[in-house]
């Protein structure tokens, strides 16, 4: 019997301040903006004229993308699945509190023998400029 499993990732900004630790950059969250850039295909964390840091999906295509703002307990929250199944790719949010955006992302269902497995593969880089178009920003 094979089973559909959708497999999703929760982006919490402050993976970026673990991230530009490692590349010996000092960053701060809280009231940054989540953006979208189809062109590019990449999600976009950025605040100001800081650093940005960019995630892109290289394993499928994004099917959702949805953030909204942090609270204690989203990821046992039963919007969860609503979240993962939000069926559109959200151009942009901003951020108003220091806690931060929460982004959700999903693919397409995969199918799964059982016993099987899937694992999705995202590139994050850390750039200073954005550059439209360019998919490898």
């Amino acid at each position: 019997m094979q089973h559909p499993f959708s497999k999703s990732i929760s982006i919490k900004s402050r993976l970026s301040e673990h991230i530009f630790k490692k590349c010996g950059k000092q960053e701060e969250y809280g009231f940054d903006t989540v953006t979208y850039n189809s062109a590019a295909d990449v999600i976009r964390f950025h605040r100001g004229n800081q650093v940005n840091m960019g995630m892109k999906l290289l394993s499928s295509s994004l099917s959702s993308l949805y953030s909204f703002e942090w609270y204690d307990g989203y990821s046992v929250d039963t919007s969860l699945w609503n979240w993962m199944n939000h069926g559109a790719l959200q151009p942009q949010y901003t951020s108003t509190t220091v806690d931060g955006p929460v982004t959700i992302t999903a693919q397409m269902p995969v199918v799964l023998a059982p016993g099987g497995s899937f694992n999705p593969d995202y590139a994050v880089e850390i750039f200073s400029t954005f550059t439209t178009g360019n998919p490898n920003a």
